[in-house]
């Protein structure tokens, strides 16, 4: 299938974008796989949170929001924290 696309539009791979893009599809899928913990982490804290509940909706969204926010940021220096780390070991 994509060589049929290659010779429809008569181009050639350019291995360097190739790269650059596989990156990025990369960082993209570790930025999600961070969200998705940090929102699992902040479900189970707002679910588990014992205050008393606050009546207007916004309020509790925006506070949800905000807390994910927060965690999202935490759980993100810990990984780039951990993966340097683990990175500078494996080069000595």
């Amino acid at each position: 299938m994509l060589g049929f696309l290659l010779n429809l539009f008569n181009t050639k791979i350019n291995y360097t974008s190739f790269k650059i893009k596989l990156k990025k599809k990369n960082m993209k899928r570790k930025i999600l796989n961070i969200l998705t913990v940090a929102f699992i982490i902040t479900t189970i804290g707002f679910i588990m949170d014992g205050d008393a509940k606050e009546p207007s909706m916004l309020i509790r969204f925006m506070e949800f929001v905000l807390m994910l926010g927060i965690v999202f940021i935490l759980t993100s220096i810990v990984y780039s924290i951990f993966n340097f780390a683990r990175r500078s070991f494996l080069k000595a």
